[in-house]
């Protein structure tokens, strides 16, 4: 096998093309790309930028000679492969689908992860890191690009970027000699190739190979698929619901200052300043202070979990009833502001985000997801996150932006309490294990044992999955002895949330049930639980898109939010024979490890937030 490492260098980092409401966008561009093979010569390719529009003039005798070259090799390997071919795709003669195709992706990101969970995966730390690499030709290109901008301001016409990093190319015009950015260039090429080289061997030497080349690295092309389709939303949906949560907030700030001058006697306060805020609520004389303090650099916090702390100290949400007293009121009136004001921000930040096609039609979303963005497996999500739109709760108006385009279904994919079920089955405990067997209710289950309602019973369940000690047991459920109720009613669970905490304080890391590698942070040993939990439910969702990728070529993958996988096909393809495939690929690689891991399937025709069950 061949490999040789490939590098692109940007005019920034929108490289998406497409339209938004008012026509085509200015995407920035490559100009630039740097190659390395495995005896660690570079090559350098660089096409000049048009200083007053920001696009290269693409030669094509030099694409032509690029591809020739690489065509040479099997395997292409990249840090971070979907921003390079993303900027590779707005390049003549490239089609990223032939990519895939015609030779192998490796990303040097996606092995950093799978190595070590814990580790800063941007390629200069890890070379200077693991290769010695120093980073003297990035302190240089920054210096003199700060130059050339300082130079370019002052011509007329020339068009800079957001910031340095998006104007390396302006040192070839500035100076027609420089030879600072191939340098970098050809670095960065050689970095990716030597840190390459280290983690082939070191995913052979560690046990990792199964990991990496039967699932992360046959993912990155799942992914790039799956961002390339993109969300569809509906504009006029979300217009509506920018101008309702816009006066929503607006209206929920008016009661919160009203309040604060009814009760503090203060005529004016932004409520968008912590400081005034903190004033108010820890310096004013007609409201006592707040009983849990958060001190920060320059005041006391106002952050979301400070003040849900001081909610659940002065009206927990269990136990008898309490009067509501000013400072209650008040901090409960700053909460609705601030989830209104995080709706409304969200709801804007689609809407920029927003593409069309040429004619104004299919307006979607193209967000980032990450394979390898969260230290236990899971996916994140940016440009923008979708993963904060949650089935339930204030978050959930969000779904209803979005919804798919005239001819096509969504459905959705959701495990059914996989983190439960997976608790069950690696803790062995019977309890747990009977009712998964009988059908029954696990909440109802605790709250049986445990001699509580169910509600609490069931914020105990998934405390203990996400690593809570004692003291989020109590608060979550208004029960101080709730640790020791819990570990009665499930004694296999209490011993085998211990052994997952000696096991990573003895060695440092855990194993999901894979045999996935990951590393809790050294001062959290309780969150070790989390880690299996959470990487094993990892597990199984990229396990299940290789799955439905490799088997079922009628639907796309769209987006994938916790345990929810969605995926969109034509109506008319729509038939219980495909419902069923989905659903043995979700839940095959569950039964491979000994869990039992059911998907609940609804359609979507219309609104994301009108989800049906489906009746075939």
């Amino acid at each position: 096998m061949r490999a040789v490492a490939v590098d692109t260098e940007t005019t920034g980092v929108g490289l998406r093309p497409g339209f938004d409401a008012r026509g085509e966008i200015d995407r920035d561009h490559v100009f630039a790309v740097s190659t390395c093979d495995e005896s660690m010569k570079t090559r350098w390719w660089e096409w000049p930028v048009n200083p007053y529009t920001r696009k290269p003039s693409i030669l094509m005798k030099g694409v032509k000679e690029l591809l020739e070259y690489l065509k040479t090799f099997d395997t292409l390997v990249f840090h971070n492969a979907k921003f390079d071919l993303l900027g590779l795709q707005n390049v003549p003669l490239w089609n990223v689908r032939d990519v895939f195709r015609r030779w192998v992706v490796d990303d040097t990101v996606v092995m950093s992860h799978v190595i070590d969970s814990s580790e800063q995966h941007g390629l200069k730390p890890l070379a200077l890191k693991f290769l010695d690499y120093p980073e003297d030709d990035l302190e240089e290109l920054l210096v003199s690009t700060r130059k050339a901008r300082r130079i370019a301001a002052r011509t007329e016409g020339y068009v800079l970027g957001d910031g340095v990093r998006a104007d390396y190319w302006l040192n070839k015009v500035i100076w027609p000699d420089s030879k600072l950015c191939e340098t970098y260039g050809r670095g960065d090429a050689a970095r990716t190739m030597g840190l390459w080289k280290l983690f082939v061997l070191w995913l052979k030497d560690a046990g990792l190979e199964d990991h990496y080349y039967k699932r992360e690295r046959p993912l990155i092309e799942v992914v790039w698929n799956m961002e390339q389709t993109g969300v569809t939303l509906k504009p006029r949906c979300l217009h509506t619901e920018i101008r309702d949560r816009v006066e929503e907030s607006a209206r929920r700030e008016r009661q919160f200052c009203k309040a604060v001058n009814d009760i503090a006697g203060i005529e004016s306060i932004n409520i968008r300043s912590p400081k005034q805020l903190a004033n108010l609520f820890y310096r004013n004389d007609k409201l006592p202070s707040l009983p849990t303090k958060t001190l920060t650099k320059t005041d006391y916090s106002m952050a979301a979990e400070v003040i849900e702390a001081n909610l659940n100290l002065l009206s927990p949400e269990f136990g008898p009833a309490r009067p509501e007293t000013p400072q209650v009121k008040l901090l409960r009136l700053l909460q609705a502001y601030r989830g209104e004001y995080k709706k409304a921000d969200y709801l804007k930040t689609y809407n920029s985000h927003t593409r069309y096609d040429p004619d104004g039609s299919n307006p979607r979303l193209h967000p980032s997801w990450n394979q390898v963005g969260a230290r236990t497996t899971r996916f994140t999500c940016s440009r923008p996150t979708l993963q904060n739109v949650g089935v339930r709760g204030e978050m959930a108006v969000l779904r209803s932006v979005f919804g798919p385009k005239r001819g096509m279904v969504w459905l959705c994919c959701d495990y059914n309490q996989i983190e439960l079920r997976i608790l069950a089955a690696l803790s062995g405990e019977e309890n747990m294990q009977e009712v998964y067997r009988l059908g029954g209710d696990i909440h109802q289950q605790t709250a049986d044992l445990c001699g509580i309602d169910r509600y609490p019973a069931k914020q105990a369940n998934y405390m203990m999955v996400y690593g809570g000690g004692k003291n989020l047991l109590r608060r979550a459920t208004g029960i101080d002895d709730m640790g020791e109720r819990f570990f009665k009613a499930y004694p296999a669970v209490k011993r085998y949330f211990y052994s997952v905490i000696n096991q990573f304080k003895k060695k440092g890391y855990v194993y999901t049930i894979t045999g996935y590698r990951l590393y809790p942070p050294e001062e959290r040993p309780y969150a070790a639980l989390d880690y299996v939990i959470q990487g094993s439910a990892g597990d199984f969702l990229k396990y299940a898109m290789l799955n439905i990728h490799d088997k079922i070529s009628s639907v796309r993958m769209i987006m994938t939010i916790h345990d929810e996988l969605v995926v969109q096909l034509p109506k008319e393809r729509l038939s219980k024979p495909l419902v069923n495939e989905i659903r043995r690929c979700m839940e095959e690689p569950g039964k491979e490890w000994g869990v039992e891991t059911p998907v609940e399937i609804t359609i979507v025709r219309n609104k994301w937030s009108e989800p049906r069950r489906l009746t075939m």
